[in-house]
């Protein structure tokens, strides 16, 4: 279904971290609940209800693996019935360091074949803004983890940030993150660099090794996450908000020939937000294995267009779709993610009532070209985190944390949960 929403302007003259603060104040609306005081005890054992962010994977044995920060920590735990009972929490890192744990950055998990666990985190350091990308991996099926290592081979205390983590069935596994290294350059040299880089490295042998840092584009918009998946040739895509000129930030993403080859930029929306701050809102993506047809979402907030919009493309991102304008501009809705399975698309995002946050869902049943009317799937009057979507290779799911809540995953199709 396809919303028409009055027409909004939102005050832009914003500093960045203004704008970063109202943005989420409108977008997630709800009470500001502080974690339990127990979580902040070293002595009590580790619990996801103590992390504002929990993210979540599928093993290919149907196995559920989530990771997240506490008390300098990230820590992984697994599920064998799909989120109703976790095995006992592993520490990845020994050694305690500030972990960047809420709204667009959070730790990573993937799984890879033979009992490899791959997760990944933005390490903040003493500047505002800056930090460095962290990643450790298991090789015994998350029994214990490697000591971490720092990915971004730039070592100044710049921004690395908003890291993303994607892993091949072939063993292969790949980071992209923001990176800062050629702005500071550029200004260094007195010339003019309007935002961050995207930058990655790939292994080729489960994480043991890495390629060199590479650049894969230039002027990404500065703090939004990046959303990326692995096409049906074995190679990754990834999108992001991209910094176009006159500083329109609408997103683009980057279709690799091979791993060397990042291919050229292009442009997947077209709303024409102009706006000198970084909206701390990142798209959503994903591919049909069937048939590789690409699927994004994303937030925009162009007076002519603004809202939350759904597009695909069927020849590797050349082309998209008309986008499809969906949810309730009026009650915030923000944050979309997009998975695609079989021939069924499911988007997931958040809107606030006045009173709740809801975690509303929608699906189409033929990739795309028509949905369902979206319905309400959970509602808290807490602080939520933002709604991630995620598959066991039968279904999809949406994984929704609540601070000082147990973790909740609930099936895409599942009946409406009332608030």
């Amino acid at each position: 279904m396809i919303f028409k929403h009055c027409l909004t302007i939102i005050a832009l003259s914003l500093s960045l971290s203004n704008y970063a603060d109202s943005a989420e104040q409108k977008h997630m609306g709800a009470n500001q609940a502080p974690l339990s005081e127990a979580c902040g005890n070293q002595l009590k054992a580790p619990a996801s209800i103590c992390s504002k962010t929990v993210s979540a994977s599928f093993d290919d044995a149907g196995k559920l693996w989530t990771a997240w920060a506490q008390n300098g920590h990230v820590y992984v735990q697994s599920s064998t019935d799909h989120g109703h009972s976790f095995s006992t929490p592993v520490k990845v890192n020994t050694k305690a360091e500030s972990i960047r744990a809420e709204g667009e950055g959070r730790p990573k998990i993937k799984t890879g074949p033979n009992g490899l666990i791959y997760v990944s985190w933005g390490q903040n350091l003493s500047k505002p803004h800056t930090g460095h990308i962290r990643f450790s991996r298991s090789i015994n099926s998350g029994k214990t983890f490697e000591k971490p290592v720092t990915i971004n081979s730039d070592q100044n205390e710049i921004s690395h940030r908003f890291d993303e983590l994607l892993a091949g069935p072939d063993g292969s596994v790949a980071l992209f993150w923001l990176d800062a290294r050629d702005m500071v350059a550029a200004k260094q040299k007195g010339q003019e660099y309007n935002g961050s880089a995207l930058y990655y490295v790939w292994s080729e042998d489960g994480g043991a090794t890495f390629q060199p840092n590479a650049k894969a584009a230039d002027l990404t918009c500065q703090c939004c996450r990046i959303k990326g998946a692995i096409d049906i040739d074995g190679l990754p895509t990834v999108m992001w908000r991209h910094v176009f000129d006159d500083n329109i930030r609408d997103h683009a993403l980057v279709n690799f020939k091979t791993w060397n080859d990042p291919g050229p930029v292009l442009r997947v929306s077209r709303e024409n937000w102009k706006i000198d701050a970084c909206p701390h809102h990142g798209p959503g993506f994903s591919i049909g294995g069937h048939n590789g047809r690409y699927h994004g979402v994303w937030f925009n907030n162009a007076d002519s267009a603004h809202g939350l919009f759904y597009a695909y493309s069927d020849d590797q991102g050349n082309r998209f779709s008309p986008p499809v304008n969906f949810g309730n501009y009026e009650l915030g809705a923000s944050h979309p993610d997009v998975m695609a399975l079989n021939g069924q698309v499911f988007i997931a995002w958040n809107e606030f009532d006045g009173t709740q946050n809801r975690l509303m869902s929608m699906v189409s049943n033929d990739d795309g070209q028509t949905w369902e009317k979206p319905r309400i799937v959970a509602g808290t009057k807490e602080q939520s985190d933002h709604p991630f979507l995620l598959s066991d290779g039968r279904q999809v799911y949406i994984s929704w944390h609540i601070p000082n809540v147990a973790y909740q995953l609930y099936p895409a199709r599942e009946e409406s949960i009332k608030p």
